[in-house]
Formats: structure tokens, sequence, C-alpha cells
């Protein structure tokens, strides 16, 4: 039998994906984008578009690991189409850390 782990608390896996979600862009580029652009009149389409594609694909990307518990490489294998949306998240996470790595370190 594997050894499959669990949370002990349901606190700790909405903390985990939390601490996933929100990054250096959050906090650091957003602020700044959200001025330039307008200021408060951005917020309306950011929120619009949040809760009209970002909420769903980020839920549907969470249920589809728990359900097939696999990683993004063969949890789209599903589909046949879909292994490339899995590589991409890869390739983006990866690129996204480098980046993240050098301006941190800068």
């Amino acid at each position: 039998p594997e050894d499959v782990h669990q949370w002990d608390r349901p606190i700790e896996f909405v903390l985990s994906l939390i601490s996933n979600s929100v990054g250096l862009g959050n906090v650091w580029r957003f602020p700044y984008l959200a001025a330039k652009s307008g200021g408060g009149a951005f917020l309306i389409p950011y929120f619009t578009l949040y809760f009209l594609i970002g909420a769903p694909l980020y839920y549907m990307e969470l249920a589809l690991g728990q359900f097939s518990s696999r990683g993004p490489a063969t949890g789209f294998e599903l589909a046949k189409g879909w292994r490339g949306v899995g590589i991409a998240m890869i390739v983006n996470s990866v690129l996204g850390m480098l980046s993240y790595n050098v301006i941190i370190s800068w």
C-alpha cells in the first residue's frame, strides 16, 4: 500500500493553496499596474475576469489534481489533446521560478 499524505487540519490545505497562489507579482507589481491603468476603474474588469475565468480554471486544476492524484504532466492525459496543457504549466512554473529568483536575488 502506498503512503498517502493526509492533511492534519483543513486549514493547512487552504493555507497551502493561498501560499501557492499569492506571489511576488500580487504584492509588488499589481498595485503599480492598477494605479497606472486607472486605479479603481481597473479593478472592475480585473475582478470580472477573475470570477468568470480565473477562479473556475483554478478550481478545475485543483479538482483534476485531486481526482487523478497525478502531477500536471500526467494529470491532463485524461483527454488526448490536453497533455500540452500540463507541459505548458510546468514550463510556465519553471520560467516564473527563474524570473522570481533573479528579481529577489537582485
